[in-house]
């Protein structure tokens, strides 16, 4: 509450000192009240001075209650919580095609062949429609035979990769 009182007193002590002023400077309050409403660039630096402090006052709790938002966002978004490591990115996806085949991220390229074709035998959507399982079936034996494809072409791309993450994994 002192604060906010203390603010409207600076505010009112600014514009009554620059109103004066003014109106000496220019030989009429008139002119000076005029000069205040539609020049405020001629203003004197002791004003803006005193606005400035009489306004941070008046709206400490308001200034204060941004800088603590302002904080706990710039806390949030830390640069490290969020960086990017393709690598890493690149490990996880990979582990997973191998999962999806059934294999282990050290196999080789005979190995992996192996259980795709296992697979393949499996899941292919012409083999299960002549066990007659159902169309519902042969619809989900469609998408795993395309996340079969998908695995043993991205692992297969980088185990002929030399230099890559999955040649030294």
């Amino acid at each position: 509450m002192f604060r906010k009182f203390l603010g409207i007193v600076l505010i009112v002590v600014a514009f009554v000192a620059e109103f004066f002023w003014l109106g000496l400077a220019f030989g009429s309050i008139v002119v000076g009240l005029v000069l205040l409403i539609f020049a405020p660039g001629i203003l004197l630096l002791p004003f803006n001075i005193l606005m400035a402090l009489g306004l941070g006052l008046y709206h400490y709790d308001r200034i204060e209650a941004a800088r603590a938002r302002w904080e706990r966002e710039r806390d949030y978004f830390d640069y490290e919580e969020f960086t990017f490591d393709p690598d890493r990115l690149h490990r996880e996806d990979l582990s997973r095609h191998y999962a999806t085949l059934g294999c282990e991220p050290g196999d080789d390229l005979e190995t992996v062949k192996r259980a795709y074709r296992r697979l393949s035998r499996e899941y292919h959507p012409d083999a299960v429609s002549g066990r007659g399982l159902g169309a519902e079936f042969t619809e989900f034996a469609k998408r795993k035979m395309q996340e079969i494809n998908e695995a043993y072409r991205v692992i297969r791309e980088a185990l002929r990769t030399e230099g890559g993450v999955a040649a030294a994994a």
